[in-house]
């Protein structure tokens, strides 16, 4: 069957996420075209155990929240589009 590379880009993401608990990241406002979404539901206030994170519509601040991660032991993810 044919998929297409951000479809199965999403679905190896889930399986590393799976098997790594450090991983969490998420996409700036486009995880529905990118299929780059975290798993565990959404890092908020009330749930903080999400390991996907809303960016919105702010790239730079996704690389910089993403570098954080990685800064405080976490191994971050970023999902964009061009």
């Amino acid at each position: 069957t044919s998929l297409a590379t951000r479809a199965s880009g999403g679905e190896i993401l889930t399986l590393l996420q799976e098997a790594d608990p450090l991983l969490m990241g998420g996409s700036a406002d486009l995880s529905g075209s990118t299929k780059v979404k975290g798993i565990e539901g959404n890092f908020e206030k009330n749930s903080p155990l999400g390991r996907n994170i809303n960016f919105g519509v702010r790239e730079h601040a996704m690389a910089a929240v993403t570098n954080g991660l990685v800064l405080h032991g976490l191994k971050g993810f970023a999902g964009g589009f061009f």
